[in-house]
């Protein structure tokens, strides 16, 4: 069986080309396993995995509930573990223009900050701060917050305030307005949101790190790829996840996010 996945992915390789990167017997297992079907092109495994995997409009990822089979959850895990959504990924670079550091809840905002930390003591240097944020409200139920705070973008500067080398770096934080779906529902700014708010300000090109998470930087990398122009140098960072403390739903809904941009960006070149 492994030796027909094998040929299978060859085979869409040569068909499709590059377009087809993401598109291994990895994936091709976990698709069967969770039962999606596809034709075997990039856009029709992105289309059915967005339609099957991507949570839904409005709910937040502390929000969905982990109902998949032990052999679902075992399929998801070992895709993951394949293509290092859980591994810390390190920078390429000792210098960089920008530091982009991507909002979310407050906690994950200040282990990014606490990463951006480390590395500037540890030698490394940055031109300028960005701080993406989205005008989120903040929930008590998941998140812990200053008094005084509102929104992501609120606690986003008050984190980055704290830290002793904020004295050091121009920073700048745009946080992005709430939208309306299609439905006229309010729902928070995506990631791609922000780096369109922060490019209509006219930045100059340069050497971007951007800083996320683990499982998030395969999304995050590709979205970043797709909106900010190519005359940015563009590399996303991200300290390791724990396997054990993750949601195999939200993992899957991570994965076809990934896989939607990824088909997106191949189109757009």
């Amino acid at each position: 069986m492994k030796n027909i996945i094998l040929c299978f992915w060859l085979f869409c390789s040569a068909l499709f080309g590059s377009e087809s990167s993401f598109v291994t017997p990895d994936l091709l297992q976990l698709l069967k396993v969770m039962d999606v079907p596809h034709d075997g092109t990039p856009q029709s495994i992105a289309a059915a995995v967005t339609t099957r995997w991507a949570r839904p409009a409005g709910k937040e990822r502390w929000e969905v509930e982990d109902t998949l089979t032990a052999t679902q959850r075992e399929a998801v895990f070992n895709f993951c573990h394949q293509q290092h959504f859980f591994d810390e990924i390190t920078p390429t670079q000792k210098k960089y223009n920008y530091a982009l550091i991507l909002g979310g809840t407050v906690g994950r905002m200040e282990k990014r900050i606490e990463h951006f930390v480390r590395l500037v003591e540890s030698g490394f240097e940055f031109g300028e701060v960005v701080l993406l944020a989205g005008a989120r409200p903040l929930d008590s139920r998941v998140e812990s917050f200053p008094e005084g705070c509102k929104t992501e973008g609120d606690a986003f500067i008050g984190l980055w305030k704290a830290q002793n080398v904020s004295k050091k770096f121009n920073c700048r934080l745009f946080e992005a307005r709430m939208m309306l779906t299609s439905e006229g529902l309010p729902r928070r700014p995506t990631t791609s949101d922000t780096y369109l708010y922060w490019l209509s300000t006219g930045p100059a090109p340069g050497s971007c790190l951007i800083f996320s998470n683990q499982p998030y930087c395969h999304y995050q990398n590709a979205v970043a790829q797709l909106f900010i122009p190519k005359e940015f140098i563009m590399e996303t960072i991200g300290i390791r996840a724990d396997p054990s403390v993750q949601n195999a739903v939200v993992l899957l809904d991570t994965i076809a996010a990934w896989i939607s941009y990824e088909v997106k960006q191949s189109i757009s070149n």
